[in-house]
């Protein structure tokens, strides 16, 4: 998807979004007719609905009740409906750049292996913590990558790091 396919979507979506709106607006409002010249008739807001209003619009997203976020996340959902094709394209270019980096548990890209992990439950977590160190052990000098839920340690002197003591101490013990 190009940046102006993109870019057409998520016109597309805010207006589709804004005509929506319209409708529920005007479906809660009530004719008035003001006199009787034949002119149009005025479009009445009712009292709580623009009490409502008038205080949804003065306040952040993040004061608002979590009753009244929820028609925001659905509008945040679609939108990132259609950005993602683009994100997930970035991504994939951008790591087709580097190296692939894989775990030897998973046989998988590192990062995925990494969100997979970081994903698991309290319990699975000790278990795969014990599966890693079985890697490491078996794979002294030649150990590419593994995580657990604190640590994430990377071939030789690579960039993966996320907690430098506990990582020289494990490369120290491979090295043994």
């Amino acid at each position: 998807m190009t940046a102006d396919e993109v870019r057409e979507n998520l016109a597309a979506y805010a207006h589709t979004a804004w005509s929506g709106w319209m409708k529920y607006l005007y479906s809660k409002c009530y004719s008035l007719k003001m006199d009787n010249s034949g002119g149009p008739p005025c479009l009445v807001v009712p009292a709580w609905a623009s009490l409502r209003w008038n205080r949804q619009a003065a306040t952040s997203y993040s004061d608002m009740p979590e009753n009244e976020k929820k028609s925001d996340r659905e509008e945040a959902d679609k939108m990132i409906a259609i950005i993602q094709p683009l994100i997930t394209a970035a991504v994939a270019e951008e790591a087709a750049k580097k190296p692939s980096r894989m775990c030897h548990l998973h046989k998988k890209p590192l990062c995925a292996c990494y969100e997979c992990i970081k994903d698991f439950k309290a319990e699975e977590r000790a278990d795969e913590r014990a599966r890693c160190a079985k890697v490491a052990e078996s794979t002294k000098g030649g150990y590419t990558a593994c995580i657990t839920e604190d640590i994430l340690v990377p071939d030789k002197d690579g960039p993966w790091t996320l907690n430098t003591d506990i990582a020289a101490a494990i490369r120290k013990g491979l090295k043994a």
